[in-house]
């Protein structure tokens, strides 16, 4: 299991909304992936559009985390 600092930057950003993430780009920022999926742009510039993009994202994914629990595989 994660403890100490690095368990607590694990589950901060577990918790991260849209907006705390957005917030983490500069107004002028471009966010460019180097692989897409269909639908999904390679590009996005400007914080306003990284923070609608991930909103649109995270909003249709059936993906949740009702409990989140780190730890170490291997040791």
């Amino acid at each position: 299991m994660c403890t100490g600092a690095r368990g607590q930057a694990v589950h901060s950003r577990a918790r991260l909304s849209v907006d705390d993430l957005a917030d983490l780009y500069a107004p002028d920022a471009v966010h460019e992936f180097p692989f897409t999926a269909p639908g999904f742009p390679p590009r996005f510039e400007g914080r306003d559009q990284i923070r609608d993009a991930y909103r649109a994202a995270w909003s249709a994914s059936p993906v949740r985390w009702p409990h989140l629990r780190t730890g170490r595989v291997g040791a």
